[in-house]
């Protein structure tokens, strides 16, 4: 399934970044650990990816309710 073809709606403000943390890396002594940001997403307080899929879809269809 190609989904860059299903419609969808952009609620944030693009990829957040992802950060090596090389303090808690070294104290457990390796492996390298990373972390996404998303508390940076912006107007979002998450990351849900399938949010911008829903709205677009309920908006193309006129629904007036959408629970999650």
């Amino acid at each position: 399934m190609n989904l860059t073809s299903i419609p969808r709606r952009n609620y944030t403000n693009g990829p957040t970044p992802i950060e090596y943390l090389e303090n808690l890396s070294k104290l457990l002594n390796g492996p390298d650990i990373y972390i996404k940001r998303d508390d940076q997403l912006g107007l979002a307080g998450g990351g849900n990816k399938k949010i911008g899929i829903l709205i677009a879809d309920a908006l193309k269809n006129d629904a007036d309710t959408l629970m999650t």
